[in-house]
This record gives C-alpha cells, sequence and structure tokens, in this order.
C-alpha cells in the first residue's frame, strides 16, 4: 500500500513541476496568442487541482484508515502536510479559478489588449500571483508528504 500512496504522491507533484517550469512557459511561447495558451493552462491547472484534492483525500483516507502509527509525529506531519494540499487544491479550483473566470468573462477584449492599468487587468494580475503561490505550497507540502510516506516504517500499532 505505501508504493501506492508514494506513486500517487510522486505523479501530482511531478506533473505540477513538470507544469509549472515546462509545459506553461512553452505554451505561450508556442501558440499563436497569449489568449489560447490561457485557455489551455487553465484547462491543465483545472486537472492538476482537481487531481491534487482527490489524490490527498485518498491519501488521508488511507492514512486515517491504516491507524496510527509507533511515531505519531511523523503521522500527524503527514497528515498535516496532506490537508495543506487538499486545502490549496481546494482554494486554486473552486476560489481562484473561479474568480479568474469571472474576470475573463468581464473583459471586453483580450487580457493582453488591456492597458496595465486597468482595474480588471490588475485584479487578474493579482489572482494569478496568488493561484502561483497557493500552488506552490501545495506543491511543497506535496514533497514533504512524499517524504514522509516514503520514510513511514510499516510498523503499525494499536
Amino acid at each position: 500500500m505505501k508504493d501506492v500512496r508514494v506513486v500517487c504522491v510522486a505523479v501530482w507533484v511531478g506533473a505540477c513541476v513538470l507544469f509549472a517550469a515546462g509545459l506553461a512557459p512553452v505554451l505561450f511561447e508556442v501558440l499563436p496568442t497569449r489568449e489560447l495558451a490561457g485557455v489551455v493552462v487553465n484547462r491543465v491547472l483545472r486537472l492538476l487541482n482537481v487531481g491534487g484534492l482527490i489524490v490527498s483525500l485518498g491519501l488521508l483516507l488511507s492514512l486515517w484508515s491504516g491507524g496510527r502509527h509507533a511515531a505519531a509525529k511523523w503521522w500527524r506531519a503527514e497528515a498535516v502536510s496532506l490537508v495543506v494540499v487538499a486545502v490549496t487544491c481546494a482554494v486554486n479550483h473552486f476560489v481562484i479559478a473561479r474568480r479568474i473566470a469571472e474576470l475573463r468573462a468581464q473583459m471586453p477584449t483580450p487580457i493582453d489588449a488591456l492597458a496595465a492599468t486597468d482595474d480588471l487587468r490588475v485584479a487578474f494580475g493579482s489572482l494569478h500571483g496568488w493561484s502561483i503561490l497557493v500552488l506552490g505550497c501545495g506543491v511543497v507540502a506535496g514533497i514533504v508528504a512524499l517524504v514522509l510516506i516514503a520514510r513511514r516504517e510499516t510498523t503499525m500499532t494499536v
């Protein structure tokens, strides 16, 4: 079971890192418009956020159903790191992404055509920054969870 747990969190963390460091910048570089790149990035972020939420909640359920381990502080640390992943994914998906979509719907033109001082563009930039920060926190928590899951002893106490 530990191997499955390690693979689940490793795949999610890896996908997030690949997306942030590779895919997103390339999309904005090679697609014909930044608007099209933004649409693709939004869809991938949706998958990462929902995937991270599902993975973290599933791992939390498996953690709690397995009982506490001899090293309770490590068990709690793993639980907290998985809760952080779940919360960051939920906030990004249900709060930040929804607000960004609302802003885009209000924009009369593509975002790049708006003045840098336009209220909608400024709000979009702020939300974009928060989205990056929240995803980054989730990935760090995912890495912590990955290390804790991989290192955890298999001896369980009743």
